[in-house]
């Protein structure tokens, strides 16, 4: 990991975890993670056919997606391709109770963003993602800060 906010993220997760595969949403507390919240999601696992929708969007990511997705599920996304690329990512987090990490870029809107990003599963039993904590950190577009 090489942004050091996605770092702290994660050993944040961890810590929570305790002697679980994953922690529940219960156990993160936001005034824990002040400054990050503008960098995370939080996904509600909708059951049935599985959907996936966002419960929060952090301040600085809504220039990342281009609009507003709180309550709002996946398919809200503005492209096709980034709804699919999202999608897969999250399932998988989901499927498999693990974290996923990755450092990428995509173009959206003809700009080009470049981002590192880290999806981790909340579950109420420690076993099955109900939730799941997304922090993703742009660069692109603004200025680091």
């Amino acid at each position: 990991m090489a942004d050091p906010l996605i770092k702290r993220l994660y050993l944040y997760w961890q810590q929570k975890c305790g002697d679980r595969a994953m922690p529940a949403r219960a156990d993160i507390d936001p005034l824990e993670m002040r400054s990050m919240l503008g960098y995370l999601m939080l996904i509600d696992v909708v059951p049935g056919p599985q959907r996936l929708r966002v419960r929060l969007q952090g301040s600085e990511l809504l220039w990342w997606v281009g609009r507003e997705l709180t309550g709002l599920t996946l398919d809200a996304l503005p492209r096709t391709e980034l709804v699919t690329f999202a999608e897969r990512r999250l399932s998988d987090v989901v499927a498999t109770g693990t974290p996923y990490h990755w450092i990428g870029r995509h173009d959206l809107d003809e700009v080009l963003r470049r981002y590192e990003a880290l999806i981790l599963p909340l579950g109420n039993d420690g076993i099955t993602a109900d939730m799941l904590l997304v922090g993703v950190r742009c660069r692109g577009r603004f200025p680091e800060r």
